[in-house]
């Protein structure tokens, strides 16, 4: 590219990549384009490329045909004078030298102790709230957390001695200022403040004249995303566009899933965004073959689920494909792990799920938990399954901490294709569509071939290892020292 530049030639390449040191709009024509997750022979995790429109490559193709030679001058002049004035050999030269001499002076990591203040619910029957202890739990003893969480309601607490250097100081998206959040971490000391988002613990304009006024103190901001797509209810509308100037100018931005990014690009937000997984609980893969006997489900082939009782959870929908796969397999059963939730919808639901069951007479082929278990009560249950299925319908959530469970199970695990599950996509099995028939016919299909069954098996652990909390963990603390973020 830099080549044809010197030789007087216009420029289409990917708006994306290391060759916008050199390629502008300025200087070239930028083809736009949608991060996709990579094909290539690296096979690692987590990695995503830019794959250009070819609509808008055609688009540009046509237009330089069509283009005056004055007008392609212009653009090609400004990227000749750019070459020759920056990017001839010497002038690499000299600028990989500074960087080199810099190096040995320059100290990478804050060998501080740091001051942290972590915003997000904590110590509640919250999937963010457990992704918040398992971050915070993890990092090294020279940082120094705080965590300012939300006023929950003292029955959906846990143990009180999970609350020590946290101050409960704001409540949700109705909110009409963070003013005393803001006050707290002032007093508190804080110089990094690692924000957990998602649309209803925050009104993003209230978000927006907080993050404005941490920026006025030099505070470094960081901003985990659960959630990115708009919220378009009849009485609810949110939209991380409305602030995308805001954004912008945060010092990072993770999100989990590559459909994210997308979501942050077209609001033209690029530049501080990082592909940040959700972590797994590492644990030893030699399960106890008698717990299926300790439970009583001893000859039984079981298929289970886990996560909150909730609608879009296809919890009903399981059922009702359950029913279907049993009529040619004897010796099924079927295993919910699926806490209450706390809110009355919850309830409701499993009543619908209850009367499911006693309308298609499975009373005695399924067994419902609804309490909220410990780590270790709920990986008892799901160690006796053959296989995890994942029923999902569409949600705006941007990942699953519920599947990641079943994945440190080392368990085959089905799940709806739907975009919570993207990030994901390399260790589970994916029924065709959300339907009842479909996911019948996805688990009829895997409990009946046990080739295919754990065919993912192997590339499961190597997953389970990569996304190990304490890695997650470590990495997290290096962008948060780092003095280049």
């Amino acid at each position: 590219m830099a080549e044809a530049m010197l030789f007087e030639l216009p420029v289409i390449t990917t708006g994306f990549s290391g060759q916008l040191d050199f390629c502008s709009n300025d200087t070239a024509w930028l083809i736009d384009y949608d991060f996709e997750k990579a094909k290539t022979h690296m096979n690692l995790f987590n990695s995503y490329w830019a794959n250009p429109k070819w609509e808008h490559l055609a688009k540009l193709m046509k237009n330089i045909v069509q283009m005056s030679e004055e007008e392609k001058k212009e653009k090609t002049d400004k990227a000749k004078e750019n070459i020759l004035l920056h990017h001839k050999w010497e002038d690499c030269a000299v600028r990989m030298l500074e960087v080199v001499e810099n190096l040995k002076n320059q100290q990478i990591f804050e060998d501080k102790r740091i001051n942290i203040g972590w915003i997000s619910t904590w110590n509640t029957k919250c999937g963010i709230a457990t992704y918040s202890k398992f971050l915070v739990d993890n990092l090294s003893e020279d940082v120094n957390v705080t965590v300012f969480a939300n006023n929950a309601n003292e029955e959906n607490l846990f143990d009180e001695s999970e609350e020590q250097n946290v101050k409960r100081i704001w409540k949700d998206a109705g909110d009409q200022n963070l003013d005393l959040l803001y006050e707290s971490i002032i007093q508190s000391n804080i110089d990094t403040v690692v924000i957990q988002f998602n649309f209803g613990f925050f009104n993003v304009y209230v978000l927006e004249k907080f993050l404005l006024k941490l920026k006025e103190n030099n505070i470094k901001i960081f901003i985990t995303f659960h959630s990115t797509e708009d919220v378009n209810k009849e009485d609810f509308k949110a939209s991380l566009g409305w602030i995308s100037k805001t954004l912008e100018k945060i010092n990072r931005l993770f999100v989990h899933n590559i459909s994210d990014l997308n979501i942050l690009k077209s609001f033209g937000i690029v530049d501080n965004v990082t592909l940040f997984p959700h972590g797994v609980t590492k644990r030893d893969s030699n399960v106890s073959q008698n717990i299926k006997k300790e439970l009583g489900f001893e000859n039984k082939k079981i298929i289970a689920s886990y996560g909150f009782l909730l609608p879009h959870k296809g919890i009903k929908e399981l059922i009702e494909a359950f029913a279907i796969v049993k009529q040619n397999n004897k010796g099924l059963h079927l295993l919910l792990v699926n806490a209450l939730y706390p809110n009355p919808i919850s309830n409701e639901y499993l009543d619908i799920c209850n009367a499911t069951i006693e309308k298609l007479d499975l009373q005695n082929d399924i067994t419902i938990i609804n309490d909220f278990l410990s780590d270790d009560e709920s990986f008892k249950y799901l160690d006796c399954a053959d296989l995890l299925v994942m029923p999902y319908k569409e949600t705006q959530e941007s990942s699953s901490a519920a599947v990641r469970y079943a994945i440190s199970t080392y368990k085959p695990i089905l799940c709806t294709p739907i975009n919570i599950f993207n990030d994901v996509s390399d260790v589970v099995h994916f029924s065709d569509d959300c339907s009842v028939e479909s996911l019948a016919a996805s688990m009829n299909k895997l409990i009946n071939d046990s080739k295919l069954l754990y065919s993912r098996n192997e590339i499961q652990k190597c997953w389970i290892d990569e996304h190990d909390w304490k890695k997650l963990a470590i990495r997290l603390e290096n962008v948060l020292r780092s003095k280049s973020v």
